[in-house]
């Protein structure tokens, strides 16, 4: 089930971050480190609403400037109570065609998240 949520992103070319978010979430409450460059942003009620990548170019494996066009994104999070796992998905214009870019994720939940699926995308 697709949540009516929709993502929007910000890329900063010289840091080279990726920060995908859903449009109108509320504050953080925290930040989970999923791997090295890659961190999931929770509200108050544990839903995922933000997802930071860094050195995205390099995790992602584009160029930084195909990066600053994104045609779309979309990231799907499940939380049970053994694991956590996050997949997104961009569409990337490169060389004048769009390509599938993706990176995956699954760590254990050993934070007693409670059992959350979302998946949402750019409108």
């Amino acid at each position: 089930m697709t949540d009516k949520k929709q993502l929007d992103y910000s890329y900063d070319y010289l840091a080279d971050s990726l920060f995908i978010y859903v449009v109108g979430s509320s504050d953080y409450e925290e930040a989970i480190e999923i791997n090295n460059n890659t961190y999931l942003s929770l509200d108050e009620d544990s839903y995922p609403v933000a997802l930071e990548i860094l050195d995205a170019s390099k995790v992602l494996h584009v160029k930084k400037f195909n990066l600053k066009n994104i045609k779309s994104i979309n990231l799907k999070t499940c939380i049970n109570n053994k694991e956590i796992i996050v997949d997104c998905v961009l569409e990337v214009p490169i060389h004048n065609k769009n390509q599938i870019k993706s990176t995956n994720s699954v760590i254990v939940n050993n934070m007693n998240l409670p059992n959350i699926t979302a998946e949402i995308a750019t409108a």
